[in-house]
């Protein structure tokens, strides 16, 4: 049997979170990779890929858009399940999830959990901190705890990951 991969980036550590989670759901049945400390990810031998980002600007981050740019038609080839968070309502969400993935992938291709998203401010700086506070008011978020994290789809992503390939 093959193993899934879980390739993931995290700007303040809710994807990470997420990958984690998805790791124990496996029960040893997915390798999980933080692209940042493994960039040149090989995925020929895993039959399901979980690409996990935030979503910045209609944007995912960047070693995660140059690995779907760079595997391209690798993942063609794959069952894709994409898994983002970001503070944007779900529908917007993903079309953003459209937007980024840029026909790289065919939408036939790939599956979209947009998971919602939180932000941790405590470690940021000045900048970033009140950037966070003015998009979590444009979301109608609490600017002191932003978070709109939807755990229904967070645990039926981590079914879909107990589920073997």
């Amino acid at each position: 049997m093959k193993k899934d991969a879980i390739i993931y980036s995290t700007l303040c550590g809710t994807t990470r979170e997420t990958a984690e989670r998805m790791r124990l759901a496996s029960k040893g049945k997915a390798d999980i990779f933080d692209i940042k400390e493994n960039p040149s990810v090989n995925i020929d031998k895993y039959s399901r890929v979980f690409v996990g980002s935030g979503i910045y600007a209609k944007k995912f981050s960047k070693e995660i858009d140059q690995f779907i740019t760079s595997n391209a038609s690798k993942l063609n080839s794959k069952e894709v399940i994409l898994f983002v968070h970001g503070l944007a309502p779900e529908a917007e969400g993903k079309k953003m999830v459209e937007e980024a993935v840029n026909n790289r992938i065919p939408s036939s291709k790939y599956k979209t959990y947009y998971l919602g998203g939180k932000l941790d401010l405590k470690h940021k700086n000045l900048f970033l901190r009140m950037f966070s506070r003015f998009i979590a008011n444009m979301a109608k978020l609490d600017p002191k705890n932003p978070s709109n994290i939807n755990e229904q789809r967070v645990e039926e992503l981590i079914k879909c990951v107990s589920m073997t390939s």
